[in-house]
């Protein structure tokens, strides 16, 4: 009997051990490889789902009134392991006055690999190819004060070249592909046994959602804001960012 339950025991704590590696919220129940075992490799980017939106307003009183400026910011990503789909909705607004929205929509073809190596670099292979961009735009009739003649829309913040030709936004859109490596660090954020946060030079800081052999699973979670006041000015904002990347080894 005393050897029954010192083989009992035994076998609990190889289990605790094993269990213990189970550190995300949908890692594997059991393994036999550490988590950073497990992270080191070569990955390929197969899809991508979220969503970011940003909010802030300004008011000034002085002598001539009370203004206040809103501004809001939609972000939504999908990619399917091939086209990249984004779509960014922005307004922008003066009381007393008027508004002005844009709605940008666009495709591109996309890879993206990851090499995670056990001397803590890391390497980030981009090659993407524009496909297409649509923009709609509502301008405002008469123009905000914060229009200028110069004005060329929201859209740069796409990093894709355009040209303004008109204030009726007619644009000219030009496509080429371009291939970026990167090479950086990784780390564990928190370095105690969790390991549940990872930093990755040129991608991000992320939750470990699911770490597998094969399969590897990073999301961003992430709201913040901000309120500053002084005399005859405030201003608040908000951000919300909720995004997930899958891999699958290479």
């Amino acid at each position: 009997m005393k050897k029954l339950t010192q083989s009992v025991l035994a076998i609990l704590v190889v289990a605790s051990s094993i269990t213990a590696c189970k550190k995300g919220e949908d890692d594997p129940f059991l393994s036999l490889r550490s988590r950073d075992a497990r992270l080191i490799g070569e990955w390929k980017l197969t899809a991508v789902s979220g969503k970011t939106t940003a909010t802030g307003s300004e008011t000034v009183t002085n002598t001539t009134g009370t203004l206040t400026t809103t501004e809001n910011l939609s972000v939504d990503e999908n990619y399917n392991g091939t086209v990249l789909e984004t779509k960014v909705t922005y307004s922008i607004a003066e009381s007393p006055g008027s508004t002005e929205s844009e709605s940008t929509s666009s495709k591109t073809n996309l890879t993206l690999e990851l090499t995670i190596n056990d001397d803590g670099t890391a390497v980030v292979t981009t090659t993407s190819t524009p496909v297409s961009v649509t923009t709609v735009r509502v301008p405002a009739n008469p123009r905000p004060s914060f229009i200028t003649s110069g004005y060329a829309g929201f859209n740069s913040a796409l990093g894709y070249s355009w040209t303004n030709s008109t204030f009726d936004e007619t644009y000219n859109y030009t496509s080429s592909t371009s291939k970026d490596n990167y090479t950086g660090y990784w780390n564990w954020e928190n370095t105690n046994k969790n390991k549940t946060r990872v930093v990755i030079d040129g991608l991000g800081t992320f939750n470990v959602r699911q770490l597998k052999n094969k399969e590897l699973i990073l999301e961003v979670v992430e709201m913040s804001s901000s309120n500053f006041t002084t005399t005859g000015e405030s201003e608040n904002s908000t951000s919300d960012d909720n995004t997930t990347w899958t891999f699958e080894a290479k």
